[in-house]
């Protein structure tokens, strides 16, 4: 818990603080000042008064904004736009040393930071445009992003918050602070505020999309499938959408509807490795091993370092009667996840069934394994 100012200086000391703090522009700093004064004086006038005049009252000065022609912003934002992340953060800096009380450039530097995964960079040029412009919707939502980024919930939940006690009418930020709640483990807190953003754009493919998942995390698979497809009407080029409707109605028990929506997702994104996998999975499932074994070798073409492809691989060469095969997938799996307990089951079910099969088998024709019986006893043979 943050320490009452009141513990380390005396009170007029405090007030003076919180006044020169406010005169610089640095508006949350003056506003904690004021409120750990009242929280030990709850009658002091002057604090009353500074911190209304911080929060929109017209007693207190308000610090200057000074931001640059539009055409320079224009500019700035279109090298951002454009993904050229360093040219962004040099010219930038340059406006910045130009106009410092410019709430406008201290948030866009934010998001050239964030862009370039300089997250706590980025918290600090959000807060910096906040000290100059405390009513800054945009920027709150910004630093949400960021704060989540450096995996902050709780931190980006209240500034999310912030940003629509500002601007109620933000989709994206309730979008945005759905998934916030949705990663703090609230599910029901995320449906609400996804279904708020559909309020105010009732075509909002990504918080469709969003929503979707919530539900089926929650079990609610038909509600999950509407949504999917509800996002797909608004966006037919939605691969992940396409995936994750395949995933809830293969959960439902419609495999030959999920492989579709897999082959849709594909597509679209040929190079969209978990749907490779997925799909390999389903196909694996109705017994079509060949087109499994192909849809794992394509997602391990994409991601080689893959241990589940390569252990449903291994099940699916050791389902064809390829037992060396098998076994190399299961140790390639094993080498990348040493811990993964479901290839160690299944080389360990796979070797102990070779151990008492073992006529015409040696070490070589089982590419060097050792059969261990020691390690896996107990385990039943499929």
């Amino acid at each position: 818990m943050k320490e009452n100012i009141l513990n380390k200086v005396s009170l007029p000391r405090a007030l003076k603080l919180a006044q020169s703090q406010s005169m610089q522009g640095h508006i949350e700093i003056a506003q904690g000042i004021y409120w750990d004064i009242l929280k030990r004086f709850p009658k002091n006038l002057k604090a009353a008064k500074g911190l209304k005049g911080l929060q929109g009252g017209s007693d207190s000065p308000k610090p200057m904004i000074e931001d640059p022609p539009d055409n320079k912003v224009q500019q700035l934002i279109n090298l951002y736009s454009q993904g050229l992340l360093q040219p962004s953060l040099k010219y930038a800096s340059e406006l910045i040393a130009q106009y410092p009380r410019s709430a406008v450039l201290h948030n866009i530097c934010g998001a050239v930071y964030a862009g370039l995964q300089h997250y706590q960079s980025a918290i600090d040029s959000y807060r910096q445009a906040l000290n100059i412009k405390p009513d800054f919707a945009d920027a709150f939502n910004n630093l949400g992003g960021a704060l989540e980024d450096q995996g902050d919930f709780e931190g980006a939940i209240e500034s999310y918050r912030r940003a629509l006690s500002i601007k109620p009418d933000s989709a994206d930020t309730y979008n945005n602070l759905g998934n916030a709640l949705k990663n703090h483990d609230d599910l029901d807190g995320a449906i609400e505020n996804y279904r708020k953003a559909l309020e105010l754009r009732s075509d909002y493919a990504v918080a469709l999309y969003n929503l979707g998942n919530a539900l089926n995390d929650q079990g609610d698979l038909s509600g999950a499938v509407e949504s999917y497809r509800t996002a797909l009407k608004a966006n037919p080029d939605y691969a992940q959408a396409y995936n994750n409707l395949g995933n809830a109605l293969k959960n439902q028990g419609y495999e030959n509807g999920a492989i579709e929506n897999y082959r849709r997702a594909l597509s679209i994104e040929p190079d969209y490795c978990l749907a490779h996998f997925n799909l390999g999975n389903a196909l694996n499932d109705q017994g079509d091993l060949d087109g499994a074994i192909e849809c794992y070798q394509h997602s391990l073409e994409i991601k080689p370092h893959y241990p589940e492809a390569l252990n449903n691989l291994g099940n699916a060469r050791h389902a064809q009667g390829d037992l060396r095969g098998a076994i190399e997938y299961y140790r390639n799996a094993l080498r990348i996840a040493p811990d993964y307990g479901e290839a160690h089951t299944n080389l360990g079910r796979l070797l102990m069934k070779l151990g008492q099969h073992r006529d015409g088998l040696n070490e070589q024709n089982l590419g060097g394994g050792m059969i261990i019986f020691h390690l896996i006893s107990g385990l039943s043979i499929s």
